[in-house]
């Protein structure tokens, strides 16, 4: 299947495309507010294709910063817009 790759400081990490539940699991982390600041986390890992899931663990102790890096390309790889194109419309 299609991968989304993404270039970080411990190295190139590739991501799959989330699943429903995962989607519905991320959404209701962030609706909580003690869960909220995790749900990217949990997402990305859950998506993480390369390098296994023991090593990008190993990366991001070291590197936590690379969560919140690959979080958009995951989200957005899946079809979250971050910043979705809005129109205005006038009324007649």
């Amino acid at each position: 299947g299609e991968v989304v790759a993404v270039k970080t400081r411990a190295g190139v990490c590739a991501f799959r495309v989330f699943q429903k539940a995962e989607y519905d699991r991320f959404s209701d982390m962030l609706m909580n507010d003690k869960s909220k600041a995790r749900g990217s986390e949990f997402i990305v890992k859950a998506c993480v294709v390369h390098p296994d899931k023991t090593t990008f663990q190993a990366w991001s102790d070291k590197y936590p910063g690379i969560l919140a890096t690959c979080a958009s390309p995951v989200l957005e790889f899946g079809g979250f817009e971050t910043e979705p194109e809005q129109k205005k419309y006038g009324s007649a």
